[in-house]
């Protein structure tokens, strides 16, 4: 069979509800592009997460966060992150 292509565009707010589980397989690569993003609940991911400027986890960068040695934990080991 041929492969299907389709393009649409959508002039105004888009809304999908999905009562039960959801799955994309797609072959290729997808890109989301959009002012904000936003993930309600938990995510997994199986592959890589790379940020080109910064992932925040907890109110905490990771670009620019840091750790303190602490006394007692051993030589290398650190406190987590401030």
């Amino acid at each position: 069979a041929l492969p299907i292509y389709q393009s649409f565009t959508v002039g105004g707010d888009q809304s999908m509800a999905i009562s039960n589980t959801q799955t994309m397989n797609i072959t290729g690569s997808q890109g989301i592009t959009a002012s904000v993003t936003n993930v309600n609940n938990d995510m997994n991911i199986t592959g890589t997460s790379t940020a080109t400027t910064d992932h925040v986890s907890a109110g905490k960068s990771g670009a620019t966060h840091t750790h303190t040695d602490t006394e007692g934990l051993g030589a290398g080991t650190t406190s987590g992150p401030n």
